[in-house]
């Protein structure tokens, strides 16, 4: 959620360059108070915009004139925030650093107060604990914005923030980390409690693991079609639950995804389970509930139809394909449905409900025309998140009286369409409110609060009395309240559905498993779970793959004791960084999270279809030695402009970009991107040009342009882009004006700059068109420029 919103940037002004044998770049300023008047004291942090999660960043503290000086910091570009008692902390972002290099003072303002977070933290027992810090960070489409604070002796701290929903994070010497989802103006107090390092990461006692091997359920594999006889202890431990949640360690594990199957395969032969729901997007999902009933369409297309990679595997395959068996043979008179509860992606949506509307309310359908023509284009996210208030309530107000109209006129549209085309159109509807309010609303958890709503609904909406599997992250089916992440799926499902909800988490101890790191689809290896870690005491008991029904665990026992507190355990999403392995552990009172534990003590990687792992590579060709025809003079006087490169997707997709002499900027001739096509684009027209680095390496080069766009249409606009290719396909310097794009009908001068790395091989650029309409360009040029000059856009 913490993304790249342009904010204020502080003007950098003239520096010297020292050698490049390049000592650490440094940050200097001055925190002020609302009067102007210096403030001594001040806590200011360098916080790193390239850095995830919370974590402890280079801290000063201001002098009695008001003034700090962070040193030794690596070069990049940084977030700066200041706190200090009875004032509202201060943030500046996106600062330029480099090395050998001093930028001039910043300054941090400070404001008065109009929130406050108390915060006491202690430990375990409730004693106050020295030198601890708490973090603040800002859920936000900033990078950068964390503010520290110092708790004083009795663990006690307040702070004053811009009203807002933040992780805070306690930290402390010979502590774990402790953290919670606040908002700021609605948790006036907060208590943490830290645990012990020493206990926390201390293996864990014989007697806790020998009362898990007790309980524990050993399972023989984790393959479907090998019978149930060692599952048949699960139909108590399922009980007459109406969903049962299922989780993953990872996004990409072939255990988990298999042994999903076998827990499909046992809940519906042995339970009565007829809904099978996954962490995908409900309105593709329709497409594989077509196959698995009726067996119209190709499975395989149906899911990479989906979007998500980490679905699109020989494994879930296999679970689509055995649903439609079961269905298809005549023995088994109530079939299973599939079913997606995710809602992040709008087109195929906002292309239902036109089509609904053509047939149902052709009127409502030409005011819409506009809005859903916006909905169904390349990337409605983006364009959405970059729209102003006006627009964006705008939609907002579109999506919402669409609703309500459906709503009102259901006994008119009914008989003009069915009822099921009604309620299947009303949910396309929800899908892209939930959608809107997703983008509205980055700070808050309101895809998981969506999900839990689709889930719902599903399960609404099926037969009398049917029951659910529902396939997602650990993560996503927790219900624990305390979880950093904010309120989710499992935890709103918990409050719906209370005990008809049984929630299986998974975890490993060791093995492969696919995620994407440095930019592609890999797998990974880990070696054994640390000490101290749920997945250690799981392995400890030797069983290599078993459940376990926490609920059934003695309350006095020593592994419901040892259980009680925060204990890490592995949590691994779509990406994965073996360099910071630590980071993608998570600590939890697994009790509080979920129902059941399945556990899998070596696994390896999910298997990807053939359609994407047979996919040709992206093979980028030779780079030009140097960018040619920058003022589109050299022609021709129409098509393409010499020199220059036009996607040949683009083209397929209705894409022009051609030479024209219509109102050039300079001299006879600028280029037109344009779309011949009326329908609403699925992607972006452009033209490019790739060139050698080998000059300009260790330099900064700065790539300037004239730009003006005729949009066509809602969220038409233009965004130029800049990026430094390095050795085995890795990416050095990116910007595409995601967060600044251009929408002026007028020539203005737009420019990127970055650094181009010692190892460069080629430097690309170029300018897009999103959503339609005509954007002309002229006057571009490449030219090397110091840091200090570069004026922020």
């Amino acid at each position: 959620m913490r993304g790249t919103l342009l904010a204020l940037l502080t003007a950098i002004g003239s520096c010297s360059v020292l050698s490049r044998a390049a000592r650490a770049a440094e940050l200097s300023g001055t925190v002020r108070g609302p009067d102007g008047a210096p403030v001594a004291g001040a806590l200011v942090a360098a916080v790193s915009t390239t850095a995830e999660g919370i974590y402890d960043p280079p801290t000063t503290k201001s002098g009695p004139d008001g003034s700090f000086r962070l040193t030794g910091l690596p070069a990049g570009t940084y977030g700066v925030t200041a706190t200090a008692p009875g004032l509202e902390g201060a943030f500046l972002g996106r600062v330029p650093t480099r090395n050998g290099e001093t930028p001039s003072s910043v300054v941090l303002a400070l404001a008065p107060p109009r929130w406050s977070l108390r915060a006491t933290v202690t430990d375990r027992k409730g004693r106050e604990i020295a030198g601890t810090r708490l973090f603040a960070a800002r859920v936000s489409e900033d990078r950068g914005d964390i503010w520290v604070a110092e708790a004083g002796p009795d663990g006690r701290v307040a702070i004053a923030l811009p009203e807002a929903a933040y992780v805070v994070s306690a930290t402390a010497p010979g502590f774990e980390n402790e953290s919670r989802s606040v908002r700021v103006g609605e948790t006036p107090a907060l208590i943490l409690r830290l645990e012990s390092s020493a206990e926390a990461r201390s293996p864990a006692s014989e007697p806790v693991v020998a009362a898990v091997r007790a309980a524990a359920i050993p399972l023989t594999t984790v393959e479907a079609g090998h019978g149930f006889r060692d599952m048949a202890p699960l139909k108590e431990v399922v009980g007459s639950s109406r969903i049962v949640a299922l989780g993953e360690a990872t996004h990409g594990t072939r255990e988990f995804f298999q042994l999903k199957h076998r827990m499909l395969e046992f809940l519906v032969s042995e339970m009565g389970f007829t809904v099978f729901a996954i962490e995908a997007n409900w309105p593709e999902a329709l497409a594989v509930d077509d196959y698995v009933l009726s067996g119209r369409g190709d499975p395989a297309k149906a899911l990479a139809g989906m979007y998500f990679w980490t679905w699109n595997t020989e494994e879930v395959l296999d679970l689509i394909r055995w649903m439609r068996r079961w269905n298809e043979d005549p023995v088994h008179v109530r079939k299973i449905r599939f079913a997606g509860v995710d809602m992040q992606y709008p087109p195929v949506a906002a292309k239902a409900v036109r089509d609904y509307l053509l047939r149902g309310d052709p009127e409502c359908a030409k005011s819409l025309a506009g809005t859903l023509d916006f909905l169904m284009g390349p990337d409605p996210r983006s364009a959405l998140s970059n729209f102003d208030a006006s627009k964006r309530n705008a939609l907002r107000k579109a999506v919402e009286e669409l609703g309500t109209r459906m709503d009102a006129r259901h006994a008119e549209l009914v008989p003009k369409t069915s009822e099921v085309d009604w309620r299947l159109a009303r949910q396309h509807v929800r899908i892209l409110s939930q959608f809107e309010e997703m983008v509205r609303k980055p700070a808050e958890n309101v895809r998981d609060r969506a999900m839990a709503e689709n889930a719902a609904w599903v399960l609404g909406a099926s037969e009398p009395n049917a029951r659910m599997a529902l396939w997602a992250h650990n993560g996503h089916v927790s219900r624990d309240p305390d979880s950093p992440m904010g309120a989710t799926m499992g935890a709103d499902l918990a409050t719906r559905f209370g005990k008809d909800l049984v929630i299986f988490g998974f975890a490993f101890d060791e093995g492969s498993f696919q995620a994407v790191g440095n930019g592609a689809l890999r797998n990974f290896t880990v070696v054994p779970a640390p000490p101290g870690s749920i997945d250690a005491m799981l392995a400890a008991t030797g069983i290599p793959l078993f459940a376990l029904d926490l609920r059934g665990l003695p309350p006095d026992s020593p592994a419901s004791r040892w259980l009680d507190s925060r204990r890490m355990t592995r949590s691994i999403g779509a990406m994965y960084d073996p360099a910071a392995a630590e980071k993608f552990f998570v600590r939890q009172i697994v009790p509080s999270s979920y129902d059941v534990l399945l556990f899998v003590a070596k696994t390896t990687a999910a298997k990807p279809n053939p359609s994407v792992m047979t996919a040709p590579a992206f093979k980028l060709p030779p780079p030009a030695p140097a960018a040619v025809n920058l003022g589109f003079e050299d022609g021709p006087a129409s098509g393409a402009p010499v020199g220059w490169t036009v996607s040949k997707q683009a083209t397929d997709d209705g894409w022009t970009v051609a030479v024209t002499n219509e109102k050039p900027r300079e001299g006879k001739f600028a280029a037109v991107i344009a779309r011949s096509r009326a329908d609403a684009p699925q992607m972006f027209g452009n033209v490019m040009q790739r060139f050698d680095a080998t000059p300009w390496r260790g330099k900064r080069v700065r790539f300037r342009a004239a730009v003006r766009v005729e949009a066509g249409g809602t969220g038409g606009r233009a965004q130029m882009w800049l990026r430094v290719d390095l050795p085995g396909g890795k990416m050095g310097f990116f910007d595409n004006m995601g967060d600044r794009p251009i929408r002026d009908a007028d020539w203005r001068v737009y420019e990127i700059a970055g650094d181009v790395a010692e190892d460069a091989n080629a430097i690309a650029f170029g300018v897009m068109l999103i959503g339609g309409g005509k954007t002309f360009v002229d006057d571009v040029s490449l030219s090397e420029v110091p840091a200090s000059k570069i004026v922020p856009p």
